[in-house]
């Protein structure tokens, strides 16, 4: 059976979002040297390596937390399987089969998709820090100190102090939009509470219907 080692490389440029490709023989990579690939900008740099063409590494800058994520993958796999590489649900970098030079719709689709999850998730966090910045987050407890957990579809902020947590969901433009007119977050003592679109929903019924509690 001839299996073909030619591949092509998917690359989401995290300034401009446009997807650049190339193509690439697993066979032409240089053992011990490592291969750049980069975005549009040179914002987003993808390095391959290998040592012996039976096991390949891949380092990709992870655009959430800043650092740079290592991957290794047997050339069986490359082979047989479509990769996606990064944490968190934002994948910045595919490695497909190549298939008459044409890029699979769908991974254009996924890239689109969690760079816009990925820009909600920026915003959130930017709004959260300025308000942190102006003290207006606080819990009833007293303490303004809190523990900030990142997820892939939300933030969770938790009281140093009682261990209340306010949970802020970061999936949709209507999510961020609710955060963004905050005018600050109040935690409740001992308790569990929420900030996105859904239950902003159930806050207007409650209202129309004088139930607000």
């Amino acid at each position: 059976m001839v299996v073909s080692v030619q591949k092509t490389l998917l690359i989401q440029c995290e300034i401009c979002g446009r997807v650049e490709t190339y193509d690439i023989n697993l066979f032409h990579i240089s053992k011990g040297q490592k291969f750049e690939y980069k975005s549009s900008f040179n914002s987003t740099g993808i390095f391959v390596k290998t040592f012996d063409y039976k096991t390949y590494f891949i380092e990709s800058h992870c655009p959430i937390c800043g650092s740079t994520h290592i991957y290794r993958c047997s050339l069986k796999d490359i082979l047989e399987n479509n990769n996606c590489f990064n944490m968190n649900n934002y994948k910045n970098c595919f490695i497909e089969n190549k298939e008459n030079d044409e890029i699979d719709s769908k991974a254009e689709e996924e890239f689109d998709n969690c760079l816009r999850k990925f820009k909600i998730f920026m915003s959130s966090l930017e709004r959260l820090e300025k308000l942190n910045e102006e003290g207006k987050i606080t819990c009833d407890c007293g303490n303004d100190k809190m523990k900030v957990e990142l997820f892939s579809d939300r933030i969770e902020l938790i009281c140093r102090n009682c261990k209340s947590v306010q949970i802020i969901y970061t999936e949709t433009e209507e999510d961020l939009k609710v955060l963004l007119e905050k005018e600050k977050i109040h935690l409740k003592t001992c308790n569990i509470s929420y900030i996105d679109s859904i239950s902003e929903k159930i806050k207007d019924v409650k209202r129309i219907n004088g139930k607000e509690q």
